[in-house]
């Protein structure tokens, strides 16, 4: 008897703790957010086949329904989301590129012109100016400088280039060229005393020299006085193409010699 009581309880015990399982298990499921996914539904499954737990189940209502937005009625919901129209990226426009004016002389790409002068040359083939003392004299060359009478006369006419000596044209090469510092009552001519203001050139000052058509422009780049015997400023090489002027000095005494090199700086088509 007392064993049929026991089993009696157990069983009761049993389907009792089951029913609570199933209960708390469906008030957990209701109490979640319902899904929004039309695909997906609501689903449980059975712990096991106990006929109570069934019929608890049984009051699950179905949750498959469709959720419609409360923004948009059924017939929007239906319609194709419209894509929209794509848009064209128009380019950066790039700025116009400022452009230098051509400095290519019209006359020819091969014609040069230098800087301007307060005159012309008096001979375009054989000139020395000197703007800073106003020289503006003709060119002998080809001067014998051991015959005094033939360089007289050459520098009564101008300045006059030492024979053997370079020439502008020559990349190198030492031009040299002397003239008068001074004239005497005996002998007075145009250009007796070419170089009486050597002395005054500064370095940098310009010198131009115009020989067969071309100019060539020069710079001072030294000044110096030697004996009137020393003739090595005559055969003395540069390490650039240079022009050596020489004259008297004391102006008018053939004592020493006043000597100003220069350095060639441009050639000139005109």
């Amino acid at each position: 008897m007392k064993l049929s009581k026991i089993f009696t309880l157990s069983v009761t015990a049993y389907i009792v703790a089951n029913l609570l399982t199933g209960v708390v298990t469906y008030a957990k499921d209701i109490t979640q957010p319902i899904s929004t996914n039309p695909s997906s539904s609501l689903v449980f499954r059975p712990i096991n086949n106990d006929p109570d737990i069934k019929k608890a189940l049984d009051f699950v209502k179905d949750t498959s329904t469709k959720v419609v937005s409360p923004l948009t009625n059924s017939e929007d919901a239906t319609k194709p989301t419209a894509i929209p129209e794509q848009l064209t990226i128009q380019p950066t426009p790039t700025p116009p590129t400022e452009t230098t004016p051509s400095t290519e002389n019209v006359l020819g790409s091969f014609i040069t012109f230098g800087p301007s002068l307060n005159s012309k040359p008096v001979d375009p083939n054989g000139t020395i100016m000197i703007p800073r003392i106003g020289v503006n004299s003709p060119i002998a060359f080809n001067v014998q400088i051991s015959d005094k009478k033939y360089y007289q006369q050459a520098l009564d006419h101008g300045v006059a280039h030492a024979n053997g000596t370079g020439i502008p044209s020559e990349e190198g090469s030492n031009t040299y060229l002397f003239a008068h510092s001074t004239q005497f009552e005996e002998h007075i001519a145009k250009y007796a005393a070419v170089f009486t203001k050597l002395h005054q050139l500064e370095i940098n000052d310009q010198i131009v020299i115009f020989y067969n058509g071309k100019r060539y422009d020069y710079a001072v780049v030294e000044e110096e006085i030697v004996p009137s015997f020393d003739v090595s400023v005559l055969t003395k090489q540069h390490e650039y193409t240079a022009l050596t002027l020489q004259t008297c000095w004391p102006p008018g005494i053939p004592k020493d010699r006043f000597i100003t090199t220069a350095k060639l700086i441009s050639v000139y088509d005109r």
